[in-house]
């Protein structure tokens, strides 16, 4: 089958029940690559990254994944460790008190929730996925992703201008555009009601294409609630490609194959459009598209520019920094993410702990998938960093904010400033982020016992939990740890 060039062949038809369709469109789709754009309105933007270009010749291997999410149809419970267990019953039973309310959120049409809430509560039921290869956790998802699904249209909210301009870089964009979008229903500016903020959009679509991944290896798996996991990857690997990413290259005027169609500025928006790079590329891989270079590559390009971009104070953000601890190396790193130049001072400020919980859900993923790089050492690096300065409370019964505000503590470390745009962290907020996932590369021990202490005390009964992240977690540390015993 020959590529249709600079054709882009959208689905308009309701979201759900348009399997053949889909199908069918992801065939042609995966010959060709994305539209070519005829506008070149915006000069490249200056950057400290390596150019994409450098990346040309460079071999793309893909590790067998630590954990995959390839689920297992002969899944039996008894088949798990007796700690295993315990954790894998409390994740189902908050899966079953929180997963109708994640839905009524997705359902608000809301990008700021999709991207977010969302994105974390999929994640930790993905974990589950990994770790026990239950397929009743994907089929969960689902839910929350079909719900999604429902609510992409080529339109946005009624009584909204159908004409904005949006910034230097993506100039003025008009309501219809030929492309399905979400809406954000948050906040009082340009962005209200429309689908024009990058930053929001960076967030949902790298949910998006882990979903899109979860779905792809698991295509040839029955679903216990008899869903067609083939037509969902292949609904949404259509989307992201031909919708979310086409559309902000006509924005922003990048050609075909430019991988910088999106400002991707802060350190959670960075690496969720690393999980975007990343399963675009694997997808396109497994379809034998020469197109998975560029995504990979890019994928390379931006996990390299958080190993080596320097850090300089004052001046620009950067990636990791190393610092000692009394418990050994850990890392920090900024707000602002590394490439680029156009920013603030609350760029160069340490990352705040509501973005870091973004941001290292991303990179546990990146890790259990074996993408180069993301290994044990940058996850222990990671883990002392939260341990000694995250958690700087001994009990969260001390005080009501007892979590640092940034990934520095309350003081400067190294050249990297603390942060002062966002506040210390509540228990309620602690017990909402991946951090008990850490534990197993925390050698202080304070994860794990900070972590099971938050759970006890947020949890009104501990057998009986409401929120799935800090099982999730445990589950993750509990499943990591037996691996390494030999168990």
């Amino acid at each position: 089958m020959g590529c249709l060039r600079n054709v882009v062949i959208r689905i308009h038809v309701r979201p759900i029940g348009a399997a053949l369709i889909g199908v069918l469109c992801a065939l042609l789709l995966a010959a060709c690559e994305p539209p070519a754009q005829a506008s070149e309105r915006n000069p490249e933007r200056a950057t400290t990254l390596p150019t994409l270009a450098s990346y040309s010749e460079q071999s793309l291997p893909r590790a067998d994944p630590r954990l995959s999410l390839a689920g297992r149809p002969d899944f039996d419970a008894a088949d798990l460790t007796e700690e295993q267990r315990a954790w894998y019953e409390r994740l189902r039973v908050a899966l079953d008190a929180s997963l109708d309310d994640m839905v009524a959120r997705v359902g608000e049409d809301n990008s700021y929730d999709m991207g977010r809430w969302a994105f974390q509560f999929n994640h930790a039921l993905l974990v589950g996925l990994r770790t026990t290869g239950d397929l009743a956790f994907l089929d969960a998802v689902d839910e929350v992703a079909q719900t999604m699904r429902a609510q992409l249209a080529d339109a946005w909210c009624d009584g909204v201008d159908e004409r904005v301009h949006v910034n230097v870089a993506y100039g003025t964009v008009e309501e219809g555009d030929g492309h399905l979008n979400f809406r954000l229903r948050r906040g009082d500016n340009v962005h209200y009601c429309r689908d024009t903020s990058d930053l929001d959009e960076a967030l949902v679509h790298g949910h998006l294409a882990l979903l899109m991944h979860a779905y792809h290896v698991n295509r040839g798996n029955p679903s216990p609630s008899g869903i067609d996991y083939g037509e969902r990857a292949d609904f949404w690997f259509d989307y992201l490609r031909n919708h979310f990413e086409a559309k902000w290259r006509e924005r922003s005027g990048t050609a075909w194959p430019d991988m910088d169609f999106l400002d991707i500025k802060f350190c959670h928006t960075y690496h969720q459009m690393l999980l975007y790079y990343t399963f675009v590329g694997w997808r396109l891989q497994d379809d034998g598209s020469p197109d998975a270079a560029a995504y990979l590559h890019q994928a390379t390009r931006l996990t390299d520019g958080m190993f080596e971009v320097p850090y300089r104070e004052g001046e620009q953000p950067g990636g990791f920094i190393e610092v000692e601890t009394p418990t050994g190396e850990a890392v920090v790193y900024s707000f602002g993410a590394p490439g680029n130049l156009d920013v603030s001072a609350t760029h160069l400020e340490a990352c705040p702990v509501t973005y870091a919980r973004y941001m290292l859900t991303s990179v546990l993923n990146l890790y259990l998938e074996g993408f180069p790089r993301w290994d044990d050492g940058i996850l222990e690096r990671l883990a002392t960093g939260i341990a000694h300065f995250v958690m700087d409370t001994e009990s969260v019964s001390d005080r009501s904010e007892p979590f640092a505000a940034g990934v520095t503590g309350e003081r400067q470390v190294a050249s990297l400033p603390p942060t002062e745009y966002r506040e210390r962290v509540t228990l309620g907020r602690f017990a909402i982020t991946p951090f008990a996932a850490l534990a197993p590369w925390d050698t202080s021990g304070r994860i794990e016992r900070i972590s099971l202490e938050a759970y006890e005390a947020h949890e009104a009964d501990p057998d009986e939990p409401e929120f799935v992240y800090i099982p999730a977690g445990v589950l993750l540390s509990v499943t990591l740890g037996e691996r390494a015993d030999g168990r």
